[in-house]
């Protein structure tokens, strides 16, 4: 009878212990897969904060360069307002202005290039694909020196 309980004891401490050493498996990839992943958050935000620290910089540089041009091109006094509107502003005039030298560009007959207007609409731009793939002229020379 003894033998007998000692047989059921030591199945019972077998059977306990596997389960056992599972669980203490199971917690220790658990806290191994939460540590990698705090790595690689980790490694993500430093890599994050440093392409960001690289923009910022080379930001603070081209606007500091834009400022030195402007200073120099900037006289004395009232006039640096009105360059900064002529510099930065397009006025309605100038729209009028380019819109008349669109209309007087004569195209002639001989040209069976693609005709477009701009802004561009999806009916151009599928004419523009259809000219290239039949080789076509794009006849830059009849569109304004700010279209091409």
């Amino acid at each position: 009878v003894i033998s007998g309980s000692g047989i059921q004891i030591h199945n019972f401490l077998s059977q306990n212990s596997t389960i056992f050493f599972f669980l203490i498996e199971i917690n220790w990839y658990r806290g191994y897969s939460a540590r990698l992943k705090a790595r690689q958050r980790y490694a993500l935000t430093i890599f994050q904060s440093i392409e960001y620290a690289d923009e910022q910089g080379q930001l603070q540089v081209c606007f500091a360069s834009d400022l030195k041009i402007l200073k120099n091109f900037i006289e004395e006094g009232d006039s640096d307002l009105i360059f900064l509107c002529k510099l930065f502003l397009n006025t309605l005039q100038d729209y009028k202005d380019r819109q008349d030298y669109v209309s007087h560009i004569d195209v002639p007959d001989s040209y069976h290039g693609p005709r477009l207007q701009f802004p561009l609409t999806f009916t151009d731009i599928d004419l523009l694909v259809e000219a290239f793939k039949q080789q076509q002229a794009s006849g830059s020379r009849y569109c304004p020196d700010s279209c091409t």
